[in-house]
């Protein structure tokens, strides 16, 4: 494939994602505020905002690992780019690990005065925010992998799984209606479900397709 198609496909892809998940995100905002209520959409959005705040360091790790990748492909060194690709992968679990334990310290402060939490909620609030932390350190895992396929210009395979994301998210929005036990929690956990598999196939496809994707010593 050339330079010029590979532009025309890679940004009709990236216009297609963006149409696409508009739509599936306003169908499934009105199914999951329906299934969990007006307090508890409300709680899940205040958890998320807590954590989604830090969101925007991968999305700048992602873009300083993939120009290092895009620079050493053209010099077609490939135990560059396995150190390059190794140490971006340490950076990210560690800051991912330090992201985690600070959150997790900070929980009983939050919960104990500083976050406007209904008693009776408590509990089921507490886990949600366990759990979108634990969300928020797999998306720093997968930060490299994405890195990877951004510099390879892989943009047709992040858009699917991107799209497969918003579907499975409307699909997950349904079944909060047959949850016998805390919607609240269990739509925490759906949505940890889908960076699960957000990581595993993005990780699968990059460790198979690209030699860099390996993790030898750090240097």
């Amino acid at each position: 494939m050339n330079s010029s198609t590979r532009v025309i496909l890679n940004t009709t892809a990236q216009y297609m994602k963006t149409f696409v998940n508009i739509i599936l995100t306003l169908f499934s905002a009105r199914l999951i505020l329906e299934a969990l209520g007006v307090t508890d959409f409300g709680l899940y959005s205040l958890l998320a905002g807590v954590t989604s705040m830090l969101a925007f360091a991968t999305n700048a790790l992602a873009s300083t690992t993939q120009r290092f990748l895009s620079y050493h492909q053209g010099k077609s060194n490939i135990e560059q780019l396995k150190d390059i690709f190794a140490n971006s992968f340490y950076i990210q679990l560690s800051l991912g690990l330090l992201t985690l334990l600070i959150l997790l310290f900070l929980t009983p402060y939050l919960f104990e005065g500083f976050l406007n939490v209904p008693i009776e909620r408590l509990f089921a609030a507490k886990w949600t925010y366990i759990i979108v932390t634990v969300i928020l350190f797999v998306t720093f895992l997968c930060t490299p992998y994405r890195a990877v396929l951004i510099s390879h210009e892989n943009i047709i395979y992040l858009t699917v799984i991107d799209v497969v994301d918003g579907i499975l998210k409307v699909v997950f929005a349904v079944a909060l209606y047959y949850i016998t036990y805390d919607r609240l929690i269990g739509y925490a956990i759906f949505l940890l479900s889908i960076q699960l598999f957000n990581l595993l196939v993005v990780a699968i496809y990059a460790i198979c397709k690209y030699e860099e994707c390996s993790i030898p010593s750090i240097k």
